[in-house]
């Protein structure tokens, strides 16, 4: 009971080859084509969403710098301020070390006329009861060593006093000249 076919099969037109085609390939092709289609769609809103919220990052964070600017400006002048300041403290500091340091160190018998500070040292002109006062006194800024050069100017002896001129320079409070 085989079957054996010994006709000759029929051949069939073009026509009905493509309906062939169409009807059973071509609808699987025009779907898995649509999904594509509607899978590319979905990426691409995606996407455009992601360019839309990078977008409105960037715009929030110029809008901050924005803000910020003037602020950071204004900081800016504040810490050069600060600065100053420091600076104008640190020479009052160091004038006020080398002014309590002499007034501290005047011995009894002498009196100070005037007393000048500038880049150079300090400027000392007094007068002194008698002479040991003044040598105690020279000998004590010399031996100390808080400045590291005193020059004891102009001494004139006066009728009832000693009237001198001192140069003090290159002061420290913390060190020793030799």
């Amino acid at each position: 009971m085989s079957k054996i076919n010994l006709l000759r099969k029929k051949e069939e037109s073009l026509n009905k080859r493509i309906l062939y085609f169409t009807t059973h390939y071509l609808r699987y092709i025009l779907v898995i084509t649509q999904l594509v289609i509607i899978v590319v769609f979905f990426y691409r809103l995606k996407v455009d969403q992601e360019v839309v919220d990078l977008s409105e990052a960037v715009k929030q964070k110029e809008e901050i710098i924005t803000v910020s600017y003037p602020l950071l400006q204004e900081a800016k002048l504040v810490d050069r301020q600060i600065g100053v300041i420091k600076n104008v403290a640190k020479k009052e500091d160091f004038f006020l070390d080398e002014f309590n340091y002499i007034t501290h160190s005047i011995p009894e018998g002498i009196s100070l006329k005037h007393l000048s500070f500038n880049k150079e040292g300090v400027n000392v002109k007094g007068s002194a009861l008698t002479a040991a006062s003044l040598e105690f006194f020279y000998k004590k800024m010399r031996e100390d060593g808080k400045f590291c050069k005193v020059n004891l100017k102009g001494v004139n002896k006066k009728m009832e006093s000693i009237e001198f001129e001192m140069l003090l320079s290159d002061f420290n409070l913390n060190r020793k000249c030799q």
